[in-house]
């Protein structure tokens, strides 16, 4: 951080953690015809605006059928983990 910029004046200072505060220049911004808009969703996972979506995996598993399969667990169970864990792997993936 130092080669990029310079140390403010002030330092915050937590239990755990000292923070020091630097000023840095402005990025360039780049110029570009090649724009991509996502969104994240509930049901679809990911759709982006050149017409990609996010499908079904392998396992014929989709966003929506896992989270149907998480909400009729009950909260705190081990099936209720398993379907979290679940979860977090098809959106890692």
């Amino acid at each position: 951080m130092l080669n990029n910029g310079e140390v403010k004046g002030g330092v915050r200072i937590s239990n755990r953690d000292i923070t020091f505060n630097f000023e840095l220049e402005e990025p360039k911004i780049k110029e570009s015809d090649n724009v991509l808009g996502v969104d994240i969703g509930v049901n679809d996972l990911l759709s982006c605006s050149d017409g990609f979506q996010t499908s079904e995996d392998v396992h014929g598993w989709d966003m929506k059928k896992i989270q149907n399969k998480l909400s009729r667990k009950k909260k705190g169970s081990r099936s209720f983990k398993k379907a979290q864990e679940h979860r977090k792997n098809f959106v890692n993936n």
